[in-house]
């Protein structure tokens, strides 16, 4: 016969069916002992699981945040990278473009490039064209920059959402673990 009430001493916990009739100690059978401990492994089992279970939805939900976070900035800033590519290359076209111009001889040019130069050399400011062109292009690099800033504000925001997305789960799992260990406080008293 086994002993298992809490608050009796650990020494009597076994007894022979004879020795129960000397120790004024409740005994159950180990028939009985052994359905309480059957009983006790699945709800331990079943306690595991949906413990287990809970971890798994939070950890989901942190890796689809974290996911989500780093696909976002993978693609914008992949997208601002070949932008400014795009841009460069573009600016450096029309320099190359006008060098093209300056490298060959008179007679070499085509009909539309002899009426450039001739519109170059007739101007007053021979430079003045260069001087309009760089000036365009710095005021569309400023808009570009703008451009830049505004996406790398709006991840910025997208990384603060997310964090504090983060943080609420992060919350929510220290208030179940609160509560399961006042729960597990409360059964421990109550034996």
């Amino acid at each position: 016969m086994l002993n298992i009430n809490y608050n009796e001493p650990k020494f009597g916990r076994l007894a022979c069916v004879q020795c129960i009739q000397e120790n004024q100690i409740q005994y159950v059978s180990l028939k009985e002992a052994n359905k309480m401990w059957n009983t006790f492994i699945g709800q331990s089992e079943d306690l595991i699981s949906k413990h287990n279970c809970r971890r798994e939805q939070m950890f989901k939900l942190v890796i689809e945040e974290t996911q989500q976070l780093k696909d976002n900035y993978n693609h914008s800033l992949s997208e601002m990278l070949s932008s400014i590519d795009e841009q460069f290359v573009k600016n450096n076209q029309e320099i190359q473009d006008f060098l093209k111009l300056d490298n060959k001889q008179i007679f070499e040019l085509d009909e539309k490039q002899f009426e450039k130069m001739i519109d170059f050399l007739s101007q007053q400011d021979k430079n003045k064209h260069i001087l309009q062109q760089q000036d365009k292009q710095d005021r569309l690099d400023q808009l570009f920059y703008q451009n830049v800033k505004s996406k790398l504000e709006t991840l910025i925001k997208h990384d603060l959402l997310c964090k504090q997305q983060l943080m609420v789960i992060l919350q929510e799992q220290k208030s179940n673990l609160f509560f399961l260990r006042q729960l597990k406080h409360r059964k421990q008293h109550a034996f």
